[in-house]
């Protein structure tokens, strides 16, 4: 899957697994951030080219079932898009759950019948009920859905955990998955993100997670992360990678693609003064 758009170098996504984006530039990450919300409803911004290809095709979202999550907003299940997927899968359950559907096939019996029998007559004129708009996803629009938990304190990783499960459970397999999520750093505690971060990694699905936090390279692969420069260039921490295998490092604690992470963030971030004096000169002789 890859992402082509104006001011940054041409995104290559890994499918089926984490992907990790990191701007260096707040405005770039706005401005990338609304520009794939816009797309994702359907929409394009006029003064931006976004395009997006899958498998050497160009795509558009609904080419995707899609599932967008911002870190913080609690609110989340009040969203449009995440009550959508609320419905698709109470629906889902009503239609699979051999307990729930002679309920609905009753309650449904029982609205169309008061219905039928029910006729408001006014002058020389009967006003009548057609009950063709008599589905599901329309009278769960007239109940207020609240959604709790057995346990008495639930984790923001728990929350979330729950989100993306009953989006999965809802999908029919059809079309790719694509989960994006925004800033989980936002709700979640670093060993909470960790977790959350290596449970995507497991999901099978592709996941593009925008992040100013640093990951552990044993959750995601280095070719995943992409930490864009000021200039909308990628970091080279392929190039870093190799580097390193020419350079000493066997004093260090760390394995060699902890420490590539590692100091790749302080250099992309001009955070060298915080290295040692070995590490700030190997980055300060090469450019990234």
């Amino acid at each position: 899957m890859n992402i082509y758009t104006n001011g940054i170098e041409e995104i290559v996504f890994e499918k089926n697994t984490l992907n990790i984006l990191t701007f260096r530039s707040a405005i770039q990450q706005y401005r990338f951030r609304d520009t794939l919300l816009q797309w994702i409803k359907g929409r394009e911004r006029e003064d931006m080219y976004f395009r997006v290809t899958y498998d050497g095709y160009d795509v558009v979202s609904k080419d995707f079932d899609i599932v967008n999550i911002t870190g913080g907003a609690l609110e989340f299940l009040e969203a449009k898009d995440a009550n959508k997927q609320i419905m698709m899968f109470i629906k889902q359950q009503f239609e699979m759950d051999e307990q729930l559907l002679p309920i609905y096939t009753h309650m449904k019996n029982e609205i169309e019948r008061t219905f039928h029998e029910m006729t408001i007559k006014f002058a020389d004129f009967e006003i009548e009920f057609d009950l063709q708009s008599l589905v599901l996803e329309n009278l769960l629009k007239q109940v207020e859905i609240t959604i709790t938990s057995n346990k008495e304190n639930v984790s923001a990783f728990e929350y979330r955990k729950f989100i993306i499960d009953m989006w999965l459970q809802s999908l029919d397999g059809k079309r790719p998955k694509l989960l994006i999520y925004h800033f989980p750093e936002a709700d979640l505690p670093i060993a909470d993100m960790k977790q959350l971060l290596a449970y995507l990694n497991d999901l099978k699905v592709t996941v593009i997670c925008i992040t100013s936090k640093k990951v552990n390279a044993d959750i995601v692969n280095l070719s995943n992360i992409k930490l864009f420069k000021e200039n909308g260039s990628i970091y080279n921490i392929s190039g870093l990678y190799n580097e390193l295998m020419l350079f000493d490092y066997s004093h260090s604690q760390l394995s060699l693609e902890q420490l590539v992470k590692d100091l790749a963030f302080y250099d992309f971030n001009d955070d060298l003064l915080l290295l040692s004096d070995r590490w700030r000169t190997f980055l300060e002789s090469n450019k990234f």
